[in-house]
Order: structure tokens, then sequence, then C-alpha cells
């Protein structure tokens, strides 16, 4: 088989690896932007999970190439270099739901966008700006926009769910140095409150040591 190459001589396939590793350590870094292909393939993974949710489509269709959504949907958008999640579930019709964690205005690109979505077909439609939790840092907006749709996906208000801002919050792994939430990662009440070292889940063994002897499995209560 004969891989496929672009205009320029380039192996397409190496070239979309070669993306996807630059994604994979770019989204590790806190300052990193996300992108139409990242948001997509978040999008891809959630749509995969809720297929009767409409809409989930890849963020870099637009104008006349977007699909109208024939039920409720969940779309983020990219308007002005800033990504925003759009929605009409639990909507009346002509209803759009607009979750933008820098509260900006509807400019004619969102606009455009969700009245191409919206199988609607009166001339009025009322855009709503909910009360989300803000941003802090200035490339934030695309996790927060794939958070407020993973929570419509299931079934939850954004407007009542808080990301941590704050390392101050969480507890860090000594393995890792990864951040986690004590509640999530079920760290006992000790590793909170003191300065201990303390490991994640996954670095923890699957077998405890007593002095030079290892014990495995179960203990036998006649013993």
């Amino acid at each position: 088989m004969v891989p496929y190459k672009g205009f320029n001589g380039i192996d397409i396939g190496k070239r979309q690896c070669h993306q996807g590793q630059q994604s994979k350590f770019g989204i590790l870094k806190p300052t990193y932007w996300l992108h139409d292909s990242e948001i997509h393939a978040g999008q891809v993974l959630l749509k995969k999970e809720f297929p009767f949710i409409d809409g989930l489509q890849d963020p870099a269709v637009k104008g006349s190439l977007v699909i109208p959504a024939t039920s409720e949907f969940v779309q983020i958008i990219n308007v002005d270099k800033h990504w925003v999640c759009i929605s009409t579930i639990g909507c009346q019709a002509g209803i759009v739901k607009i979750f933008d964690s820098l509260y900006s205005k509807p400019n004619s690109v969102l606009i455009d966008h969700a009245c191409r979505m919206l199988f609607y077909q009166q001339d009025t439609v009322t855009f709503c700006n909910e009360k989300v939790q803000k941003q802090l840092g200035g490339s934030d907006c695309g996790l927060m926009a794939l958070a407020f749709a993973t929570d419509l996906c299931h079934g939850l208000d954004p407007a009542t769910q808080r990301l941590l801002n704050n390392k101050q919050e969480c507890i860090q792994c000594c393995s890792c140095r990864g951040w986690y939430h004590p509640q999530c990662s079920l760290a006992p009440q000790w590793a909170i409150t003191s300065k201990l070292p303390w490991k994640c889940p996954k670095y923890k063994p699957n077998k405890a040591k007593t002095g030079k002897r290892t014990i495995l499995g179960a203990v036998n209560k006649d013993n």
C-alpha cells in the first residue's frame, strides 16, 4: 500500500502523527491554546458517548457547510480567536444559550453559526449568555468550552459547576508531581492537612510490604 502524499509531497499520515505529538505535549503546558483539531477530538469523544445529542460537529466547518440540527444540540465554535459553547438543551424553540468564559457579547460569527444550526422557521432568535465560571488565564477558553459541553451532555448545568482554579484546593503527588482533587483521588485526610509525601492512585503498589516479608493477596485466617 502506497501512503498518500499531499500536493507538497508530504506523507499525510506522518504529518497528522506529528501534529498529534505536538498536541500531546502542548496541552500539558498551562498557557497552551487549544486548536481546532483538539476541540474536534474532544467533541468526537462526546459524540461517541452521547450519539443522540445533535451538534458536536467539527469546529472548522463554517458558513454554508454547517449542518442544521434537527434536535437539541451542543456545539463549540470559535469567535474571534476565542472558544465558546452554544446549546439548545432545555431551551424553548428559538432560544440559544451561550456558555462563554469571558461573558462576551455574541458577535456576528456566533449568531450566524447558531442560526444555521437552529432548526427554527421564525424571524426572531433569542440568545441567552449564561453566568458560567470565568476563565483566569488568557488561553483557558478551549478547556472551559469543553467542560461546558461535557456538563451539558451529562445533563448538568454549567452555570452551577466549577473547575478548580487554585492549586491550594488540590493535593500534589510526590511521584508524578501532578495536582489532584482530594475527593476524586480518594486522598486520606493526613495527606490533605500535612506536608507528608503522598502518591496518587496510579503509583500505589499492588502489594503491601511488612518488614522483609511481602504479603500477596488475602490473608489466611487459620494461620
